[in-house]
């Protein structure tokens, strides 16, 4: 599954907003030697349990992101996200 998002660097904590086809994901780490993208894949990979590459915008705060996982699963992924941060 191919998804579009936009990277918050220097975040407080790690989370995924989603705000109907808009995907936000806030990293602790900053954009630099690629350390924001490692976190985006390590995270999203313990997340999943599924392989996640980063397709295009390695350099830039868009980004497209191939997750192999069914459309349902990513979508229980940000319901969960969504309800943990109204707590």
């Amino acid at each position: 599954m191919l998804i579009d998002v936009r990277v918050v660097p220097s975040s407080p904590s790690f989370a995924i907003v989603s705000k109907g086809e808009i995907v936000k994901i806030y990293v602790t780490e900053k954009a630099e030697n690629n350390r924001a993208n490692i976190e985006i894949i390590k995270k999203l990979e313990k997340l999943t349990g599924a392989p996640v590459r980063i397709v295009s915008g390695l350099t830039s705060s868009h980004k497209k992101i191939e997750i192999e996982i069914a459309k349902e699963k990513w979508e229980q992924l940000l319901n969960r996200f969504e309800s943990n941060s109204k707590k």
